[in-house]
């Protein structure tokens, strides 16, 4: 290997490194900016509503779904459906309950795992019902 491919073995390493720095230049930046974000993570779960308040609402939303005003319109009890639903899936996530009510269609499957969810809402300690009554 004469004087030429001596030059290009020594411009091949020191571009290899050149390309190293920089990538661990920027493996270290991205590491500093993701540092933050986890902060930023809690910080939002910790603004997210109180337990009571969730609690309140799904109790609410579940009387007024689970026993609609005689002659309510389908788009009405859509709509209370949706509202359950919503309330439902942030009490899920207060209480770190797994659920697929954002998932699933209307329908039978979504009917299942709402009475799925609202039993595992009532074991971890959240009451469905109004203080005082018996599930009626």
């Amino acid at each position: 290997m004469g004087l030429v491919g001596t030059l290009q073995v020594l411009l091949a390493c020191a571009v290899f490194g050149l390309v190293f720095a920089a990538v661990t230049h920027y493996v270290e930046l991205l590491s500093a900016w993701d540092h933050h974000l986890p902060r930023r993570r809690r910080q939002a779960a910790v603004s997210a509503r109180p337990i009571e308040d969730v609690a309140f609402d799904v109790r609410r939303l579940r009387h007024r779904y689970r026993q609609p005003a005689p002659g309510t319109r389908f788009v009405k009890l859509e709509a209370l459906r949706q509202a359950y639903d919503h309330a439902l899936s942030e009490a899920c996530a207060a209480l770190r309950v797994e659920h697929l009510l954002t998932v699933l269609p209307a329908g039978p499957e979504l009917d299942a795992e709402r009475v799925r969810v609202e039993a595992a809402l009532s074991a971890r300690g959240m009451p469905l019902e109004p203080a005082g009554t018996s599930g009626r």
